[in-house]
């Protein structure tokens, strides 16, 4: 019988979060309509990168994507694209699909539905923890954090199961690490 933390790593494990969303992320890149391998007019680009951006959290999320009131997709992409590319993410990304350098707008679609993927990710896998970890006494959160350090202490090479009382103070933000960590490991084990 699985215990609750079981319960939540398997739910949490990489190939049912990251692996699969950037398979999804892949499958979207390659789905979408590219008109040109380059943008030259700067509204155009900010209009197809958005679609695209739509295209992408819908496959991500295996849902229908409808437009968004005040430039909300608009806006979440240039976010993105900061994350991707700097504090002047939209003008990299732009001067990208102009020019054809650095892989060009391909580059810029593919960096931008590899890096949704990751956020998106990121946000589901720390909701689900925080749900668990909240439900959950001191006493048994205790337990818990003694529970993965014998378990999947190979993945924190620096924590000793002496060290448990430790790692408990900060385990809400190690534990969305998991999967991360886990591919890593994965990744060097093959």
């Amino acid at each position: 019988m699985s215990t609750k933390l079981e319960k939540l790593l398997d739910s949490i494990d990489p190939a049912r979060t990251y692996d699969l969303a950037s398979a999804r992320a892949s499958n979207a890149l390659n789905t979408f309509e590219m008109k040109s391998a380059q943008i030259t007019d700067g509204e155009e680009f900010n209009k197809y990168i958005e679609k695209f951006f739509m295209h992408v959290f819908g496959e991500i999320g295996q849902t229908k994507v409808r437009r968004g009131g005040m430039d909300f997709w608009y806006n979440m992409c240039m976010d993105t694209l900061c994350k991707i590319y700097g504090p002047n993410g939209e003008r990299a990304a732009f001067d990208m699909a102009r020019t054809g350098n650095e892989g060009g707008l391909y580059a810029v679609l593919r960096a931008l539905a590899m890096k949704t993927a990751e956020e998106v990710c990121k946000s589901h896998v720390r909701a689900k923890v925080f749900d668990f970890w909240s439900r959950l006494s001191y006493a048994k959160q205790k337990s818990v954090t003694k529970e993965y350090l014998e378990k999947y202490g190979y993945l924190l090479p620096s924590m000793t199961e002496g060290e448990a009382e430790r790692l408990w103070l900060k385990f809400d933000k190690v534990l969305p690490q998991h999967p991360l960590l886990l591919q890593k490991f994965r990744s060097i084990a093959k």
